[in-house]
């Protein structure tokens, strides 16, 4: 197979609340003319914990789409939370 380096996504998600357990999170996807982008998957962590937890759902790569957006739930209320794409 021909190796792929994988593209970087070079804006930081934008996260923004939806009530006190759950959090959208929004990006620009990247660009793929060769379409081999199967998804995108969800970090985050909370302040207190270094380790990085996957969310349970891959967003699938469109070809042609520029924006997703995925939903973290069951998040702890008053906790900042960090999120990576």
């Amino acid at each position: 197979t021909d190796p792929f380096p994988i593209p970087v996504i070079l804006q930081a998600p934008i996260v923004t609340p939806e009530g006190p357990n759950t959090l959208n999170v929004r990006w620009n996807g990247v660009h793929d003319s060769l379409n081999r982008i199967g998804g995108y998957i969800i970090e985050y962590r909370n302040s207190e914990n270094p380790i990085w937890i996957e969310h349970s759902d891959v967003v699938r790569h469109e070809p042609g789409k520029v924006q997703y957006q995925g939903k973290l739930t069951g998040l702890t209320p008053d906790t900042l939370y960090f999120v990576r794409i």
